[in-house]
């Protein structure tokens, strides 16, 4: 910069590039997990009573079934949501429940460069996701999720077929073809929710099913239980969407992200620390 001899310097005046629209969600998400603090603190080590309980921000696939976004400590994400959306969305209207359950995640891992902290866990069809936060996992994780989400979404889901099945019956024909139409997404909604429940319930309380056709099944069932403080299962954590594993048996160490099916099929899968020798496809070690 050129200026003349002895001339004080000019104030400095920093110029910041605005964060992304989608930055503004992400940390409204980050707050309503516990992660981050509201008011510029930061980081928290502790979660805080008004976060979402046990870390799991579970979204439905519509306004009308119970899912985290009703909770008090969902306001932030729908706030970020009504003053991000037109942006994130190039002026397209998106209900935040559908950019949650299937647009989300691709903007998560990017920015946390293949680290996520929030660990998604969907149903076949992406209707049901489940964000669990990593820093406030626990060995009851699962089963919560299943108690406190996933069993009150069915039970809902139930009662609309009972409902629509006595609809379907009715002697009006009007009425009995809009009840027809309703049911076939219900049902396909009942039956999805079913196979994840069944999926994971299996791996809280027996374990994951093998990774591929390749993997042996498991030799003994065992309750799934992260160890966050392990280093290998850290290491391990920092690869979980880049790498894929066999699940052998042995003492259950972490989370597998199963690139082969899907970017959204998270599989809670047993590893075997101390060897996978009979593994062909499992050869490799961090």
């Amino acid at each position: 910069m050129d200026r003349a001899e002895n001339a004080p310097l000019p104030p400095y005046e920093p110029d910041y590039d605005p964060p992304a629209p989608e930055a503004h969600v992400s940390f409204a998400i980050g707050v309503a997990l516990g992660r981050f603090g509201a008011n510029s603190e930061g980081i928290l080590e502790t979660a805080p009573d008004s976060a979402l309980p046990a870390g799991i921000l579970f979204i439905s696939p519509l306004d009308t079934m119970p899912d985290s976004l009703l909770h008090p400590a969902s306001a932030t994400i729908l706030s970020a949501w009504d003053q991000q959306q037109t942006a994130i969305n190039s002026g397209k209207k998106q209900p935040v429940r559908d950019w949650l359950r299937k647009d989300f995640f691709t903007y998560h891992k990017a920015l946390y460069e293949n680290r996520p902290i929030y660990f998604p866990l969907s149903s076949d069809k992406r209707s049901f996701v489940a964000y669990v936060s990593i820093h406030r996992w626990s060995d009851n994780t699962l089963q919560t999720l299943i108690a406190d989400h996933l069993r009150p979404a069915i039970r809902q889901l139930d009662g609309e077929i009972l409902d629509l099945n006595q609809a379907r019956a009715s002697s009006d024909k009007k009425t009995a073809a809009a009840a027809e139409k309703q049911y076939a997404t219900v049902k396909r909604l009942h039956d999805e929710l079913t196979d994840f429940i069944a999926a994971v319930t299996q791996c809280a309380e027996r374990g994951a099913p093998p990774t591929d056709p390749k993997c042996p099944p498991r030799k003994a069932d065992a309750t799934f239980r992260m160890d966050l403080d392990d280093e290998t299962a850290r290491l391990r954590l920092r690869r979980v969407a880049r790498r894929k594993w066999c699940a052998g048996s042995g003492r259950l160490r972490r989370l597998v992200w199963r690139r082969r099916m899907s970017l959204w099929q998270m599989t809670l899968a047993v590893t075997l620390i101390d060897s996978h020798s009979h593994c062909r496809s499992c050869r490799t070690r961090v």
